[in-house]
C-alpha cells in the first residue's frame, strides 16, 4: 500500500485535530501558557484541514498559511453548508463567519511569534469547530 500524500495529510490534520482536543482539555481546566499552543494548533489543524479538502478535489499542493484564502479555495456550495455548522455552536460567533474567519486566519503565524505583537485577536473554539467540520469534507 502506498503512502500517498492525501493519505499523509488526513493523517496529520487528524494528528493536529487530536492534540488540539488535548490541549483545550488540560486549558479549560486550568487555562495557563498553553493557550497559545493551542491557538497554534488549532490553527495549524485548520489550515491542514482546508489543504486536504483543496488537494483532493484539485489535485494541486496549496501553499498558503492565510486561513481566509484557504477557505476561499472550497466550493461556495460547500462553504455556505459549512458556515452555520461552525458557527452556530459556539456562543457570540452565530453569523459572524466572515468576521471571524478574517480575525483569524493568520492564527498560525501571528501567535507563533506573539512575542512580537502589540494587540492580536484569535478565538480557539472558532478554529477547532473550522478544522473539525471542513476535516468531514470528501
Amino acid at each position: 500500500m502506498s503512502y500517498d500524500r492525501p493519505t499523509r495529510l488526513t493523517d496529520c490534520v487528524d494528528s493536529f485535530i487530536h492534540a488540539t482536543q488535548l490541549i483545550k482539555t488540560e486549558f479549560e481546566k486550568a487555562p495557563s501558557v498553553l493557550g497559545i499552543a493551542l491557538l497554534v494548533n488549532a490553527a495549524f489543524a485548520a489550515e491542514l484541514a482546508m489543504k486536504r479538502y483543496i488537494e483532493m478535489t484539485t489535485e494541486k499542493p496549496v501553499r498558503v498559511h492565510k486561513l481566509r484564502e484557504l477557505w476561499n479555495q472550497i466550493d461556495s456550495s460547500e462553504r455556505q453548508r459549512l458556515i452555520p455548522l461552525i458557527c452556530d455552536p459556539i456562543p457570540l460567533v452565530e453569523n459572524r463567519f466572515n468576521e471571524y474567519s478574517d480575525k483569524c486566519s493568520l492564527t498560525f503565524v501571528d501567535w507563533r511569534y506573539m512575542y512580537e505583537k502589540d494587540a492580536i485577536f484569535s478565538n480557539y473554539l472558532f478554529l477547532i469547530s473550522l478544522a473539525n467540520e471542513v476535516r468531514k469534507l470528501r
